[in-house]
């Protein structure tokens, strides 16, 4: 496992944000819009940031800055 995964994921967001770079790509889609809720709105927000003109619009529904996970705390 990478140094940069944690127990299920990444350590940053930016991880994420990378990923839904890789799947747009992949579906070849050169613009769409992007709803995200909750901690999926910052990577949305990022990924923004990677490539100013992927999303035509952006619906955030409380945008969180982050999360945190416990590692007593596993789904």
């Amino acid at each position: 496992m990478s140094s940069s995964m944690i127990i299920w994921g990444y350590s940053t967001l930016e991880g994420f944000a990378y990923d839904l770079l890789a799947i747009l790509e992949e579906l070849q889609v050169d613009s769409c819009i992007f709803v995200g809720h909750s901690v999926s709105s910052m990577i949305g927000l990022i990924t923004t940031v990677m490539q100013l003109d992927l999303f035509s619009k952006i619906v955030m529904l409380s945008p969180t800055q982050g999360t945190y996970v416990h590692r007593s705390y596993i789904l």
